[in-house]
């Protein structure tokens, strides 16, 4: 049967253009007139109580329209909005506000966004409406939509809330009624422009009512800009107060990380007055400090310290004694337990188990699990990578938190940067030395050497030490061997940080499996084979699966416990980490020479020696790497001594040892950062002292030295306390998210860079300064907030923890072919991998230090005997693809997301 229903063609709303809306905005109502006395009648009274219902309905949509709009009580406006009001803003609680206050603007909405038949809005799944949409027809064969229909709108709704879609739509609706309601248009428009969004979409979604104005969100971020100036003089006022004992609460401090930021201008049209050029400039962050004990930086302890000039006191042999190597071989025997569980199947049950042992065998000092409170501060058209530089950038930073000078009377203020912002610092300090104020002569700025650079300048050297100019048969283990090996073309010379990790990750994970394999099969450095467990598979093409099957059902360590597990890693530790096992693999038997064949021997060994010291140069660049006109530090020279081969070691053997060990250190290195036990990293940074030295990179060398003067007899405890406790930083707040503080630095430089890139735009630019560079955190909280509130998962690049169990095994068939975890008396190698450790320890003991503590005695800032060049050309960050910390995922490193700020 057809119902007539009414047309309502007399409530259709008055047709006005744009421009009459915009000027007369309370004549252009949507609100139907009364009908006229004397109207014609409707058909029936059906038609009459529908149009009656639905002026009623009208009218209450205007009335809650209006109670959206007030100031106090309805939706969030956005004039006077800051960084905490962004923070606060909340979709979730603006829905329920809508939902309360405006129910039937809620309600009608949410009839048209939702699916009456698959979702269940309390109406007859029966019903179907036909596509005149007039007539209402009874289908007695139920709902139109199939189940499986149903499922997919299910999902579809999961992807796109429909409650979120009606949320925005009040939203936009709102803001033409009353443009002061305008906090949500002003989030998404700080959102576009954190997204490098063009001007031309600002313009059309404005119109549509989504964004505000591009010029409105260049007002607002002046205006967060401010808030977060705000913010920084909030800072330097309470570590003033914490010094002076003016304040009742606790202490707060906050630290200084500095790094210069660059950029390559094209000119348009070249002239004399515009050309091409490179701009150099200064990004810097604060980071509130966390656990910092009453008066820890107070300069007088720390002064007073250092004019007893005990650093004389310092000697090779109590570096070396600062070593803990028993907490080393814990360490190692750490790792590869995470070996194991991570690659043998049968004994993933045990990570659990593993993750525990660790925790109380290995922890140093972890720090407490906290969200790092990191505030960015305005961009400079400084040059810091000069002394003068150095020294305003100071004076620039102590400026954007108002700090008075005579504040820094009884403060002392970390520095941090990479290797040469601190170099530049200390360099700053000599000729403001006559100054007749602490806060001119710069003493309150104490430099902190940062760990990023460190790790990286570290991964450098074990590239120079284990790569051969040589490939061939001759030649079965080092880096080289290994990448080409797997087909992975590198540069090891340039070496990007992220390639060079995956590869030394790599490389180190297969030799470890191998040895553990050798270890089951064989008695270690014997003949006797282990009870088989399986056929042998003599192509070696499978070692991961060789190695399950020993832990597999009917293996001879099949449900073994934690303790074997324990005892089988300490050996492979024992066997394959330590330099002692290195030196015995080498090891000559000169029980059975005579005394000229010793000395022809050794002249030999001298001659291989000073052919390698000839490219030994010091051509210092900014990661403090040096050495690099030397693309290695092994020897490619092979020397035939005439000896009988059961008389000599196995050169082979000893070459892999040792770049198990300077693997090891490096991973632990990298795995305690991302674990937050900075403990664990000094333990490797104690070793590094002679690594250093002994790999070329003297550089950081001296460095260290400095960093082990500090630690012995100049800080006084509770400021080595509150610098331990504050050298990394966790941006997210999770477990093993924590990364270094100017890997920090690099990325805020990446984002500011990415934010603002016009090709005019200098670095002390206003609008660089106070609208974007000192927002760049906060842009990257709105974006996660954004992510989170509408049920996105945070963007990333998209990286997966990857599989190299194929690469593990290609390599591994390399290594198991040449036999190569057996020892082998005379078997040589065309390469010679050097023990920068041992290299280290000799330049140490000879002269390094003594010249090191003669320099530093007579002038406190002369860490370097020949100082670096003082013009920065390149920053090599630029080079460095995808700036993303380690993280620490089932006990693999792997790079994790960007700080609070997703690609």
């Amino acid at each position: 049967m057809k119902v007539d229903r009414a047309s309502f063609k007399n409530l259709a709303p008055p047709v006005n253009s744009p421009e009459f809306v915009d000027k007369y905005p309370s004549k252009a109502t949507y609100l139907p007139e009364e009908p006229e006395p004397g109207m014609g009648a409707l058909f029936n009274a059906r038609q009459g109580l529908e149009e009656w219902m639905v002026r009623g309905t009208l009218a209450i949509v205007d009335r809650e329209a209006a109670k959206l709009c007030e100031p106090n009580t309805g939706l969030p406006r956005g004039v006077g909005a800051n960084w905490n009001t962004f923070d606060s803003f909340s979709l979730e609680q603006n829905q329920k506000r809508i939902m309360a206050m405006a129910p039937v603007i809620w309600i009608l909405l949410s009839t048209v966004a939702f699916n009456r038949q698959s979702d269940n809005l309390g109406l007859d799944k029966s019903a179907t409406l036909s596509p005149a949409g007039d007539e209402m027809d009874v289908d007695p064969a139920g709902p139109v939509e199939t189940e499986h229909e149903a499922e997919h709108e299910r999902l579809e709704r999961d992807r796109r809330n429909p409650s979120i879609g009606v949320t925005m739509a009040v939203f936009m609706l709102i803001v033409f009624r009353n443009q002061a309601v305008n906090l949500f248009q002003h989030v998404l428009g700080v959102f576009l422009f954190a997204c490098n969004a063009p001007k031309s979409l600002f313009l059309v979604l404005c119109r549509f009512g989504i964004t505000s104005a591009h010029s409105t969100i260049h007002a607002l971020l002046g205006r967060l800009g401010k808030s977060a100036y705000d913010t920084l003089a909030d800072l330097g006022r309470k570590a003033y107060d914490s010094t002076s004992d003016a304040t009742r609460e606790p202490q707060e401090y906050f630290a200084l990380l500095f790094d210069n930021i660059n950029k390559y201008r094209l000119a348009r049209k070249q002239t004399v007055a515009s050309k091409n050029e490179m701009q150099n400039g200064t990004a810097a962050t604060v980071v509130a400090l966390e656990d910092v004990r009453p008066n820890a930086f107070d300069p007088q302890p720390y002064l007073e310290n250092l004019a007893k000039q005990e650093r004389r006191q310092l000697t090779t042999e109590q570096l070396y004694e600062d070593i803990d190597h028993l907490h080393l071989r814990k360490a190692g025997t750490a790792m590869i337990l995470r070996l194991m569980v991570t690659h043998i199947t049968t004994l993933s049950t045990l990570s659990p188990a593993v993750e525990l042992w660790v925790k109380e065998n290995c922890s140093r000092r972890p720090l407490r699990l906290r969200k790092s409170r990191t505030y960015p501060m305005g961009t400079s058209g400084i040059d810091e990578s000069t002394a003068s530089g150095g020294s305003d950038v100071l004076e620039d930073l102590s400026d954007q938190m108002k700090m008075e000078p005579g504040w820094f009377e009884k403060l002392l203020i970390m520095v941090c940067g990479d290797w040469l912002s601190v170099d530049r610092l200390r360099r700053a300090r000599i000729f403001k030395s006559k100054d007749t104020n602490a806060y001119e002569q710069r003493q309150w700025a104490l430099p902190i050497i940062q760990l990023w650079h460190m790790k990286w300048a570290y991964l450098k050297v074990i590239y120079k030490t284990h790569w051969s100019e040589n490939s061939g048969p001759d030649v079965t283990v080092n880096l080289r061997h290994g990448l080409e090996a797997l087909n992975r073309n590198f540069n090891h010379i340039k070496c990007d940080f992220y390639p060079g990790h995956e590869g030394v990750r790599t490389v180190f994970d297969t030799l470890v499996l191998t040895c553990l394999l050798a270890a089951v099969e064989f008695n270690i450095f014997g003949t006797t084979p282990a009870p088989p467990t399986a056929e042998s598979n003599d192509t070696f093409t499978h070692t991961l699966s060789d190695l399950n099957k020993y832990f597999a059902p009917g293996g001879s360590y099949y449900n073994c416990s934690l303790d074997v597990l324990i005892e089988l890693a300490e050996t492979v530790y024992d066997n394959y980490f330590t330099t002692s096992s290195a030196l015995g693999a080498g090891y000559m038997n000169t029980e059975e020479l005579t005394s000229e064949q010793i000395s022809a021997f050794l002249s030999q060994q001298m001659e291989r020696l000073s052919t390698q010291s000839t490219a030994d140069t010091q051509p210092h660049e900014d990661d403090g790497s040096d050495d690099t006109a030397s693309s290695h530090m092994g020897s490619d020279i092979h020397i035939e001594t005439g000896l009988p081969k059961h008389l000599l070691g196995d050169t082979a053997l000893c070459n892999t040892i040792l770049l198990i060990r300077d693997c090891f250190w490096y991973l632990e290195f990298a795995t305690s950062v991302t674990e937050g036990d900075i403990g664990r990293v000094f333990d490797i940074i104690k070793v590094l002292r002679f690594s250093f030295w002994g790999g070329g990179a003297s550089n950081y060398g001296n460095e260290l030295l400095e960093m082990a003067c500090n630690y012995f007899y100049e800080f006084p405890e509770d400021l080595q306390a509150a610098i331990l406790d504050n050298y990394l930083v966790n941006t997210s707040g999770l477990p093993n998210h924590w990364h270094e503080l100017d890997l920090l630095q690099e990325h805020y430089n990446l984002w500011i860079k990415r934010v603002f890139n016009k090709k005019n735009s200098v670095f002390d630019s206003n609008f660089l300064r106070l609208s974007v560079s000192v927002n760049v955190a906060g842009f990257g909280r709105l974006r996660d907030k954004l992510f989170h509130m509408i049920g996105l998962s945070r963007v990333t690049t998209g990286r997966s923890l990857p599989d190299y169990q194929s690469d593990i095994n290609v390599l591994a068939t390399h290594y198991r072919q040449n036999g190569l975890f057996k020892f082998e008396r005379g078997r040589s190698q065309a390469f010679t991998a050097n023990d920068i450790f041992a290299a280290g320890y000799d330049k140490l003991k000879t002269s390094a230090l003594s010249k090191f503590l003669d320099r530093t005695s007579y002038d406190p800032t002369l860490i370097h005997e020949n100082p670096p060049e003082e013009q920065l050309v390149h920053d090599p960050m630029e080079d460095v693809q995808n700036l993303n910390p380690l993280i620490l995922q089932n006990g693999v490193l792997v790079p994790g997301a960007a700080p609070e700020f997703p690609e």
